[in-house]
């Protein structure tokens, strides 16, 4: 194994004397597989950059794993055993060597310490976080009876639901009382469901990095999702929430499920869903993460149409056409920008100036879930001599794409306004151009 060493970071494995490991002690609760931590007095050999030569690391915490039978036989499948070992967890644990118990004559791997469960002494199935998925399930089967449904198959729907957990931040799916579903309001109705939404008080189980454990996250906004007549249409109620997802992502396009409740009154079932759904308009919501609404976005542009125009109808419908383009949340927001809003406006080639945009573009507020102006922007201007008579104009053009697309890199294009005195159009873009070497950049005169 020493002769596999490619780099100068890997471990030189080495033959441990078994009075180099001192302070030994069990760790874990599996009898039948025990692991010892132990302090390696001398330590584990590591490069010393500085001193150009490997250099011991003494006093290590290293975990002892004992190895069954191994005192009465070095046989092929006990060797086979320890190489496998090696190349299956070569990336995830350091295995520094083997030693040997001068007593009991049994020999030992010794590995590196606080990769292996605590509970069950298997590896950490997420050794970041320090997760152990065997023992995670072991915990829900044994929860299993701490909570009921008068229904079995809805009893059988979220225990197979909670078996499937894989990832340490996986949703565990649970029976929610319906008294734990407060300030319940509807968003949207038809003749299949009713989406509400509500405040979950004791809210979903969430794994803490810190504390190394699943806890509650209180008041959790959730949605609620009804299926009309669901205590008569079970199979179709089960159908629907197996479709959700019990990963923890607001990225992916699946909606995930917290857990299924019961209307004490109507009896009906509710699948207590994560909260995605536009309480304007009762859709899913284009960008789950950050509650934004593409659909909504649009009427709201449409409905501002009628508070702005640059005095042209041929300028005005260009700009309304690219605002209803917009489809993801970094995108710009095209607009009619007085040119009263621009200050320091300098030259930096024929066409070419910077400038500080007073007000600013409208950039999408991440924390506050908002759109938000960023005042006192610096951006570019693009000029265009005569455009004020609109002839075959290049930006007016039915078919526009080629201003909004760049062959190197994204741009972002704000908008369009007017010189007044010269009447002639200018299109604002965000700063991207270099003022010492705009000339080099510079954008031909259209």
């Amino acid at each position: 194994m020493q002769l596999k060493i490619k780099n100068c970071n890997d471990i030189i494995v080495e033959w441990i004397p078994y009075n180099q490991l001192n302070e030994i002690k069990k760790v874990g609760k599996n009898d039948s597989a025990p692991l010892y931590s132990a302090i390696w007095t001398d330590g584990s050999l590591k490069y010393n950059y500085n001193k150009i030569e490997q250099k011991k690391i003494s006093n290590k915490e290293v975990t002892l794993k004992y190895l069954v039978n191994s005192q009465n036989n070095i046989t092929n499948e006990f060797l086979n055993k320890i190489k496998s070992y090696f190349v299956e967890y070569d990336n995830i644990i350091k295995i520094y060597g083997i030693s040997q118990n001068p007593d009991t004559k049994k020999y030992i791997i010794v590995l590196e310490n606080g990769k292996h469960c605590e509970i069950c002494n298997e590896i950490y199935t997420d050794l970041s976080y320090k997760w152990c998925k065997l023992c995670q399930i072991n915990n829900l089967k044994t929860n299993f009876i701490n909570w009921t449904s008068s229904n079995e198959k809805i009893i059988e729907l979220i225990q197979e639901m909670r078996l499937k957990i894989r990832n340490y931040d996986d949703i565990v799916v649970e029976w929610i009382p319906y008294n734990q579903l407060n300030d319940i309001k509807e968003i949207d109705k038809d003749d299949y469901s009713i989406i509400c939404s509500a405040i979950w008080t004791d809210g979903p189980l969430k794994y803490n990095y810190d504390k190394i454990e699943r806890i509650r996250m209180p008041n959790k906004k959730v949605a609620l999702k009804y299926l009309v007549d669901s205590n008569n249409i079970i199979n179709e109620f089960l159908n629907e929430a197996k479709s959700y997802t019990i990963e923890n992502d607001d990225h992916s396009n699946i909606i995930t499920i917290y857990g299924i409740s019961q209307d004490i009154d109507t009896k009906g079932y509710i699948m207590v869903l994560q909260d995605c759904y536009c309480e304007n308009c009762g859709k899913i919501y284009t960008g789950k993460r950050y509650k934004w609404c593409n659909p909504c976005q649009i009427n709201n542009l449409k409905q501002n149409f009628a508070s702005w125009t640059s005095g042209n109808e041929k300028v005005d419908k260009f700009i309304q056409k690219a605002q209803l383009k917009i489809d993801k949340l970094d995108d710009a927001i095209f607009e009619w920008i007085p040119y009263n809003q621009f200050d320091y406006i300098k030259e930096m080639g024929t066409t070419l100036y910077s400038a500080i945009w007073m007000n600013g573009p409208l950039c999408y507020n991440y924390d506050k879930m908002e759109w938000k102006r960023n005042p006192n922007e610096k951006i570019n201007l693009i000029f265009y001599d005569n455009s004020f008579k609109l002839t075959n104009d290049e930006f007016l053009k039915e078919d526009n794409s080629s201003l909004f697309e760049s062959d190197d890199f994204d741009i972002k294009i704000y908008g369009v306004s007017q010189i007044s005195e010269t009447k002639n159009y200018i299109l604002i873009l965000q700063d991207c151009y270099c003022e010492y070497f705009a000339e080099t950049h510079e954008i031909a005169a259209m």
